[in-house]
């Protein structure tokens, strides 16, 4: 059989025929596998870091709750000593459910939660404010927050420079109380994902 070019006359048989060789398909496979590879691994990076920015943000709201309860108690019950070197609750305030018998800012030193939880003990996202639970149809599942963890301490700081905190046994009249919120990762270990600090001074009544 012949096909007619400009001016010529020429066989089937003579044309070479086009297409990919095995070993250039197998180039064009690779180099698309090792691209592949970077676009998934680049979306998995996005991913992670989309979920560090939720999990922080979601532990930003849990530290800044617990400060804002803190700092609606005493700073000292009226009568107590404003300069006490031990802090912490008291047996008593320790009886009641969760925080609820903290009655001054230096019971929450030292409180930790695994997972977060309200000030009747009852874990955030199934409490009702009140000391119960939520309606069924409005609790977060008991494994949501289980990555979570709140932990707070109190100590004191320097009068003049409050940026440095006192070594145990030393008073101001200065207080400092902060809040970690950690998450612990696939690996079993603990990050922070955020930290608030709260700054207290008492001021001696006349």
């Amino acid at each position: 059989m012949y096909y007619r070019t400009i001016g010529h006359w020429m066989k089937y048989s003579h044309l070479k025929p086009h297409g990919f060789t095995l070993i250039e398909a197998m180039v064009s496979l690779s180099v698309a596998m090792v691209a592949a590879s970077a676009m998934f691994l680049g979306i998995a990076r996005s991913l992670e870091t989309t979920d560090w920015l939720l999990e922080s943000a979601v532990a930003q709201g849990m530290a800044e709750q617990l400060v804002d309860e803190a700092i609606g108690k005493w700073y000292v019950l009226p009568g107590g000593n404003p300069y006490q070197v031990w802090l912490g609750p008291s047996s008593a305030e320790q009886t009641g459910a969760g925080r609820s018998q903290y009655n001054d800012t230096d019971d929450y030193h030292r409180f930790v939660a695994h997972p977060p939880e309200d000030r009747w003990g009852v874990a955030l996202g199934r409490e009702d404010d009140a000391g119960g639970l939520r309606h069924p149809n409005f609790r977060a599942p008991e494994t949501s927050l289980s990555r979570y963890r709140q932990q707070v301490e109190v100590y004191y700081v320097d009068a003049t420079n409050p940026a440095i905190r006192l070594p145990d046994g030393q008073t101001s009249s200065m207080r400092v109380i902060e809040v970690r919120v950690l998450v612990r990762d696939g690996q079993g270990r603990w990050q922070e994902a955020a930290r608030v600090r709260r700054l207290f001074t008492y001021i001696p009544t006349a």
